[in-house]
């Protein structure tokens, strides 16, 4: 089994990790990375089955789909990138940590709705996705990642993944899917660089430095910029729960620059249009 000295998490001792083997078959036991930790935050105080952070990609597959060979090949991803089955045990410690499991499994099941009508095939569906979101919800004891395989006409499939946030990314999904792909054809691919490494690198970072750095950057700034063309007064009558929104289109050639823009950053164009606000914001 392991002992202290094998974990990241310094501020575990044995009977901590004796704990979690008597509950899991376990590789290894990681800290959290801060944005793993906000969304345990929420997904610990919010009801598990509305978790607003556990996602669903639903893909149509037309053609001949080998199904054994189709859950092999994301089993084999799992195998890759075992942290995307992770349990988040925090309920019994100070600190939350993520438990990478020895021989993860991808839940995963297969479902032939060819021959029923389509009206029972979509409420079929419908509640799949619903089951495969609240079981993503239960973080400290199902998979967060977990893929089904739906036949719903002859040579036609859905394939609908579900994965909460917590393991997986805008960035990530593309690389995911590509893997599974990959995969499914046979195809080789390199050794993926250990999710451990990351969170290694990032528990030697200087956090009294950063924070030191950034209280300097604000130093002085006491109240919010206040935004609301009804002016001050109007925002000091108006409920605390009351909220302004203002809708606008872009032309197509704005969109277009924009995502060349996005491009040429390797960003996100939730991350540009940000900034835009935030210098706006900063010349008021």
């Amino acid at each position: 089994g392991l002992v202290p000295a094998d974990l990241l998490v310094r501020e575990f001792g044995q009977a901590q990790i004796d704990e979690l083997e008597s509950v899991f078959e376990v590789a290894d036991i990681l800290p959290l990375a801060p944005l793993q930790e906000g969304l345990l935050f929420h997904a610990a105080y919010e009801d598990e089955s509305s978790d607003l952070y556990a996602t669903q990609l639903d893909l149509t597959l037309a053609g001949a789909v080998d199904v054994e060979r189709f859950r092999a090949a994301v089993q084999s991803v799992l195998y890759r990138r075992p942290q995307l089955s992770a349990r988040f045990v925090y309920k019994q410690f100070t600190r939350p940590v993520q438990v990478v499991l020895k021989a993860p499994e991808v839940p995963w099941r297969f479902v032939d709705l060819a021959g029923v009508s389509e009206s029972e095939r979509e409420l079929r569906l419908r509640e799949l996705a619903g089951e495969d979101r609240a079981a993503c919800g239960d973080l400290d004891r199902e998979s967060p990642f977990r893929a089904s395989l739906l036949r719903v006409a002859p040579g036609r499939y859905r394939f609908v993944v579900t994965m909460h946030h917590i393991v997986v990314d805008g960035w990530s999904l593309p690389i995911l899917l590509a893997e599974i792909f990959l995969a499914y054809r046979g195809e080789s691919m390199v050794a993926p660089v250990p999710y451990r490494n990351y969170l290694a690198w990032l528990a030697d970072q200087d956090a009294a430095a950063s924070n030191t750095l950034w209280r300097n950057k604000f130093k002085g700034f006491e109240t919010p910029t206040i935004i609301d063309p009804l002016g001050v007064d109007a925002v000091a009558e108006r409920s605390s729960s009351e909220r302004l929104s203002r809708s606008f289109s872009v032309s197509e050639s704005m969109t277009l620059a924009l995502d060349s823009l996005v491009r040429q950053l390797d960003s996100t164009m939730s991350t540009v249009l940000q900034a835009a606000w935030s210098r706006v914001l900063s010349v008021m």
